[in-house]
């Protein structure tokens, strides 16, 4: 597993960089807001850059989270939907779960508070794992598909 550690900011912040074959895991700390986006969007682009099957969102030591950061949340979720990548958001505490819950959204991103880190899976599981998660009916994350079929 390599590990990309990026410096704390000015305001508490810090997105940190975890890669098992092909699941990226970025653990989030401190403070986000909308002075530290651009630490989280940079991260995001690196998982972006290297072509993971899933990424997790570990919240367990993200402080606080304002409306801001919980756009940025849907829309990287959205995102992970579109290009078909599995997407997992766990160990939410419960002032962010508040904010999700004020802004009626706790059951769209599902933050599970109780829920430990995750095992790194072997690549063949995590495969798995996601196909299952994509079975019609089964609540999968991201946008609804659109039928490709024309109009005559």
């Amino acid at each position: 597993m390599s590990t990309e550690p990026r410096d704390r900011t000015a305001t508490g912040f810090r997105a940190r960089t975890l890669f098992s074959q092909d699941l990226a895991t970025l653990v989030l700390e401190g403070e986000l807001d909308q002075d530290t986006l651009p630490e989280l969007r940079r991260a995001l682009a690196t998982v972006r850059d290297r072509h993971p099957l899933a990424l997790h969102l570990d919240l367990s030591r993200l402080a606080f989270c304002d409306v801001t950061g919980l756009n940025l949340l849907l829309r990287t979720k959205y995102e992970a939907g579109v290009r078909q990548l599995g997407f997992d958001l766990y160990g939410a505490r419960p002032s962010v779960l508040r904010l999700f819950r004020a802004a009626g959204l706790d059951g769209r991103l599902d933050p599970l508070v109780t829920r430990p880190h995750p095992q790194h899976l072997d690549s063949a599981r995590l495969r798995r794992v996601i196909s299952a998660a994509r079975l019609p009916g089964s609540g999968a994350s991201g946008p609804p598909r659109r039928s490709r079929s024309r109009r005559r």
